[in-house]
């Protein structure tokens, strides 16, 4: 509904042509910050995951490092290349199944292969420096399995849709 703005245009006070109606709009919706904020940005959502950080940081890692990069296999491979490092310093003493078992699927990489996984797992870091804790400590391997199958799910969803729109684009 609109409102009624009065404006004296002239001095004279009798003068039928010194009130102007002006409507002024209103929104029809309210403006609110809640309805501007992203997904990520908001706090509310934040608290419903508590690993939301770390989906920001897939969809990241799709774009700065590797289009097919397995979060849950960098993180696998890093712990084996540094248990590796650690039995030839002397700082590791293992059995030997599980010397056998890290020497296996060491023996499969190329150092280019190997390097690649150790810059992917510190750029990781760089991005979700709150992962350290969680892949360092254990008894917190099913918040990691959890994180990491959250990553894995979000990066590959995020690719595929890319690849899918693109290729509907090129029929």
């Amino acid at each position: 509904m609109a409102k009624k703005i009065h404006q004296i245009l002239s001095s004279d006070p009798e003068s039928s042509e010194a009130e102007v109606e002006q409507p002024v709009h209103k929104s029809k919706k309210p403006h609110d910050i809640k309805n501007t904020m992203s997904k990520a940005t908001n706090p509310e959502n934040l608290k419903e995951d508590p690993h939301e950080e770390y989906l920001v940081v897939a969809r990241a890692i799709t774009h700065c490092i590797d289009l097919w990069c397995d979060v849950d296999k960098v993180i696998r491979i890093r712990l084996l290349i540094e248990q590796d490092i650690a039995m030839m310093n002397g700082e590791l003493e293992d059995d030997e199944i599980m010397r056998q078992v890290r020497e296996d699927c060491l023996s499969e990489l190329s150092d280019e292969s190997r390097s690649h996984y150790m810059r992917s797992y510190r750029k990781l870091l760089q991005m979700a420096p709150g992962l350290k804790p969680i892949i360092n400590n254990p008894k917190r391997s099913t918040e990691l399995s959890s994180i990491t199958g959250k990553v894995c799910l979000t990066t590959y969803i995020h690719v595929y849709a890319h690849i899918c729109s693109l290729l509907t684009y090129y029929r």
